[in-house]
């Protein structure tokens, strides 16, 4: 092989190492603009109070670590509390929850003195009661809870078969990844009984 086959074929290679890496750059900057559109599009669903669409966010730890939203801070410190690694994060989610109920409660006889009015709160950082009481005869109640739900979707590395009780033997058993669910509401009087999460499989 001459000289001039030489040259050719180290400008062929050099030719296909930078196209090669300007595909690749080309690539995470497509992947980065979709995000970028997704998340703007989020982002307007969630301070438009008209629209009842949710979108989904995208982004990365280091991006959630460096955001300056409230909630990604509180997110990020439930998986702190709960002991999750970044690493094995899956997907994060938040609810800001109320719940109200308005009760009327009338007797047939008055109980009231006349002219009677009241209306009292008894409150703390997540229940309020309004309380009226009204003559001649009504005792008016509105319950209100407020709960910030946290579901923090992580995964595991499990054995397929029960462990062995030797260590040494777990290291040769079969694993599977696996997903689990952790549900954390800030609410003391909140309590998640059941959870049921379904992932269609496509």
């Amino acid at each position: 092989m001459n000289l001039l086959s030489y040259l050719k074929a180290i400008v062929i290679l050099v030719v296909l190492g930078v196209s090669i890496y300007f595909y690749n750059e080309y690539k995470t900057i497509k992947k980065e603009n979709v995000t970028y559109a997704s998340n703007i599009v989020a982002y307007k669903n969630v301070s438009d109070s008209i629209s009842a669409t949710n979108s989904i966010f995208m982004f990365t730890i280091d991006e959630l670590e460096h955001s300056k939203d409230s909630v990604d801070a509180k997110l990020l410190a439930t998986t702190k509390e709960l002991k999750i690694k970044n690493s094995k994060l899956q997907s994060l989610q938040y609810y800001n929850e109320t719940i109200t109920k308005v009760d009327t409660l009338i007797f047939k006889d008055t109980i009231f003195v006349k002219d009677l009015k009241i209306d009292t709160i008894i409150k703390d950082e997540f229940y309020t009661l309004n309380l009226s009481l009204k003559y001649p005869n009504s005792v008016i109640v509105k319950p209100s809870f407020v709960n910030e739900k946290s579901i923090l979707v992580s995964s595991k590395r499990e054995t397929i078969k029960p462990p062995k009780k030797l260590w040494v033997c777990r290291l040769f058993q079969k694993k599977h990844t696996i997903l689990t669910i952790d549900v954390h509401d800030k609410n003391p009087y909140v309590n998640t009984d059941d959870v049921r999460f379904i992932q269609i499989i496509k």
